[in-house]
């Protein structure tokens, strides 16, 4: 994965980010309200910043359900969810709301 300094990075599929989907689970599901059995990252940008780096995921949650969350993970490796945007579709774009 390349991380770019300062800036989004293209769109990656997210075969090395569902670690941080399952370590942050619980605090989707506490800041949306609901459960989900199935919590799949599929593709996601980064960007990293001297304090952090900064994940942007478009996770599945199924039955055609799509999340976009905003995670920011610090350089002690602790994980935080900024912001969860649900209703969205597999294709639709990874972008900062």
């Amino acid at each position: 994965m390349a991380r770019i300094v300062g800036g989004w990075s293209e769109t990656f599929l997210a075969d090395d980010i569902q670690s941080i989907c399952n370590e942050v689970k619980p605090k989707v599901e506490e800041k949306t309200g609901k459960k989900h059995g199935i919590f799949r990252a599929l593709k996601y940008k980064v960007m990293a910043l001297c304090g952090g780096t900064h994940y942007l995921i478009m996770v599945y949650v199924g039955f055609d359900n799509y999340f976009q969350i905003h995670v920011f993970q610090d350089i002690e490796g602790r994980s935080e969810v900024e912001n969860v945007q649900e209703g969205l579709h597999r294709y639709d774009p990874i972008i900062m709301h």
